[in-house]
């Protein structure tokens, strides 16, 4: 199954028109890659997916931001600027509920999971949220969030909950960014913080995910900026603990260091005690080459085995990744290649999905004939690329294509909103010095920054 964001009407290999500026698009594949059914699903503005699971029950749950009102599919009124909006289907792709949660201001999901009992645990600008198996909340700790941008939550061995931050500390007139874990017990009350130091400073914050591992420690893993003197440098960082939080190892890529600077770092565990990473890589750096996927693997002591680049001729990012069998797995992201280098289907529109099977055929590398590779058409995805970070006055903005950006501040006052086309420039010289988030309004994806004086 493959899902997303789609602001395309009925075309080529998608059987729906749009409802509003963007829908949740979900395409169900057989074993092959062949299609079984897409869907559509929105109201009359935007609706952006970018959480979606397939559940115990053999179904699917979408997570993702909606500023729709009751329209198409959508049940629930708008509650504010944006809502979460969950909405349950069965494994044929029927709707069987939605439930729109928000409060007064913008509100997005950041991670999505289901809990043992059946029901989903949230966390994101609304802090960690509990519902039943039909999305109704059960409750909710606001203050999980407060200051702190959690990027996953997980349920625990216990029934409490693990999530994944980074988080950002003033010192000596600079901000530096940390990982960070926090375990909850099954009421998301919190049990123990826990803190990892970098070595140099990370000027930008970086994205932390955190699951539990097979041995009862923990795998905390995201993009951190290392550099402080190129601040836009990126790498990842892979962390493994105990199940006591004591670290055992560390892999900071020294070799990749060019990782796209705004994307995330995927992690998944193998059979064999293995670990997959991937992101999105871009060669040179963030003034030239076109980002492409790119996976790698550890083995269990944190020790690299290999990487690989898997590109086309133009934008490729890789958004997420699955252990599909021993030594097989799933990639998919947003390209806007035609046929060329590793893709052999042709684009479609401006950006489509695009799905790749590849196999690890010699232990030591990707076999480039294990690659297998679909493409179906989707409008592009768009990221926010912004510099200097920290700034001072003039703040510089890339998006692919036309988006409208939101400034706010940490209590979620909106500063300003401004409409860019590719590129443009921010004045931020009378904000105050501090931490400030940029939101994509149509993606929903937001981008802390950090202006000093």
């Amino acid at each position: 199954m493959a899902a997303g964001a789609s602001e395309s009407n009925h075309s080529l290999y998608k059987t729906e028109d749009s409802r509003g500026l963007y829908d949740y698009w979900v395409v169900k594949y057989d074993s092959l890659g062949k299609i079984q059914w897409d869907k559509t699903i929105g109201g009359d503005n935007e609706d952006f997916l970018n959480i979606a699971l397939t559940t115990k029950d053999g179904g699917y749950i979408l997570g993702g931001s909606s500023s729709s009102g009751i329209s198409g599919e959508k049940t629930g009124s708008n509650k504010g600027f944006g809502d979460y909006w969950l909405v349950k289907l069965d494994s044929n792709g029927n709707i069987l509920w939605d439930k729109t949660i928000g409060g007064i201001y913008d509100d997005h999901p950041a991670s999505l999971n289901q809990t043992n009992d059946g029901g989903y645990i949230l966390v994101g600008s609304l802090g960690l949220t509990k519902t039943d198996s039909f999305g109704n909340v059960l409750w909710q700790n606001e203050t999980i969030s407060s200051g702190i941008g959690y990027n996953s939550v997980q349920q625990t061995k216990d029934g409490g909950y693990l999530l994944g931050a980074d988080t950002t500390i003033f010192i000596s007139n600079i901000f530096a960014s940390f990982p960070k874990l926090l375990k909850t017990d099954s009421l998301g009350n919190r049990q123990s913080d826990k803190f990892f130091s970098t070595g140099p400073l990370i000027l930008n914050p970086g994205f932390y995910s955190a699951q539990q591992t097979r041995d009862g420690g923990v795998i905390l893993y995201g993009l951190a900026h290392v550099d402080s003197n190129k601040v836009y440098l990126s790498s990842a960082d892979i962390l493994k603990t105990d199940e006591y939080g004591n670290l055992q190892w560390r892999y900071t890529t020294t070799d990749l260091d060019s990782f796209y600077g705004q994307s995330r770092l995927i992690l998944q565990p193998t059979c064999n005690g293995d670990y997959i990473f991937g992101g999105t890589y871009q060669p040179e750096d963030v003034t030239g080459g076109v980002p492409d996927y790119i996976i790698g693997k550890l083995d269990s002591l944190g020790n690299k085995k290999w990487y690989q680049i898997i590109s086309g001729e133009n934008n490729d990012g890789l958004t997420d990744l699955k252990t599909v069998g021993v030594n097989s797995y799933l990639l998919g992201g947003f390209s806007s290649s035609g046929i060329g280098v590793d893709k052999t289907k042709r684009n479609f529109g401006n950006s489509d999905y695009w799905i790749l099977l590849v196999h690890d055929t010699t232990q030591n590398s990707l076999a480039a004939k294990g690659i297998t590779s679909s493409s179906i058409t989707g409008k592009e995805i768009k990221e926010i690329f912004v510099y200097p970070n920290p700034a001072k006055d003039i703040l510089h903005v890339e998006v692919n294509g036309k988006a409208t950006l939101t400034l706010t501040d940490q209590s979620g006052k909106i500063l300003f909103i401004k409409t860019i086309t590719n590129k443009g420039d921010i004045n931020v010289s009378n904000l105050f010095a501090g931490l400030y988030y940029l939101k994509n309004n149509a993606t929903g994806q937001t981008q802390k920054l950090i202006i000093i004086k």
